[in-house]
C-alpha cells in the first residue's frame, strides 16, 4: 500500500468517526421555554412563537403538564395579536376549565 492509499484511507475514517459523531443540536424543552421567554421579555413575541409551540409539544409528551400550561399560555399571548379578543377571552376561558 502507497503512502498516499493509507492517508486516505485514514482520511476517511476520521472522517467517517466525526460525522457519526456529529448530531445536530436538539434543544431540549426547557431551552425552547428559556428561549422563548427572553425573546418575550424583549417584546419579540413573534418571534417567540415557535419556542413557545416547541415547548408546549415537548413538555406535553413527556406529562410535564405544568410546564405545557406555562408554555401555552405563553404561545397564546404570542398569537393574540392576530385573533380578537373575544376570541382570546375564549381560549383563555377554556383553558381555565379544562
Amino acid at each position: 500500500m502507497t503512502s498516499h492509499c493509507i492517508n486516505h484511507t485514514i482520511a476517511s475514517v476520521v472522517l467517517s468517526a466525526i460525522s457519526l459523531n456529529a448530531q445536530p443540536f436538539q434543544p431540549s424543552a426547557a431551552e425552547h421555554l428559556r428561549r422563548a421567554l427572553r425573546l418575550a421579555e424583549l417584546n419579540n413575541w413573534i418571534g417567540a412563537e415557535n419556542d413557545f409551540t416547541e415547548a408546549e409539544r415537548m413538555f406535553t409528551a413527556v406529562g410535564d403538564l405544568r410546564n405545557a400550561l406555562y408554555a401555552r399560555l405563553g404561545r397564546i399571548r404570542a398569537t393574540g395579536g392576530g385573533r380578537s379578543l373575544d376570541a382570546t377571552s375564549a381560549q383563555l376561558a377554556r383553558l381555565r376549565h379544562s
